[in-house]
């Protein structure tokens, strides 16, 4: 005889190189399911995560538009890179014939704007930066 351990089955031997399975099993009926155990402990603490973002909005002074064509350069502080950039209008009107990073600056950090006023009165204006640290 010979007894299958993962299924319980019995085989006999039929021949000098032959077994044959036998009606049955030794194998009885699946069980109830048992208690659920107690909890087990804490784990360990995971690893730290990756950094959020750290996107800072910087609201640079209120600048006066007197004329045609003036050209503001503002700045994140220093350490941080420019990623983007907006005005708030104060007073007065004006024109932007440009707003970008400045393609001359090598830390990444300045922001070029130009404005014109577009009436006899000066306006004025408050640009703002978001800036990040790398």
């Amino acid at each position: 005889m010979y007894l299958n351990t993962t299924d319980g089955s019995i085989y006999k031997k039929t021949g000098s190189t032959t077994w044959t399975i036998q009606t049955g099993t030794i194998k009885g009926a699946t069980g109830a399911t048992g208690a659920t155990g107690l909890a087990g402990p804490t784990g360990p603490q995971g690893p730290t995560g990756p950094a959020g973002s750290n996107l800072t909005k910087v609201v640079q002074a209120q600048f006066t538009v007197t004329g045609s064509n003036r050209t503001d350069v503002v700045a994140c502080p220093t350490g941080q890179n420019v990623v983007g950039a907006g005005f708030v209008l104060n007073g007065g009107t004006v024109s932007q014939s440009a707003s970008h990073q400045s393609e001359s600056d090598e830390t990444n950090s300045q922001w070029v704007f130009t404005w014109s006023k577009t009436s006899s009165a000066n306006a004025t204006v408050t640009p703002y930066l978001y800036c990040v640290t790398p």
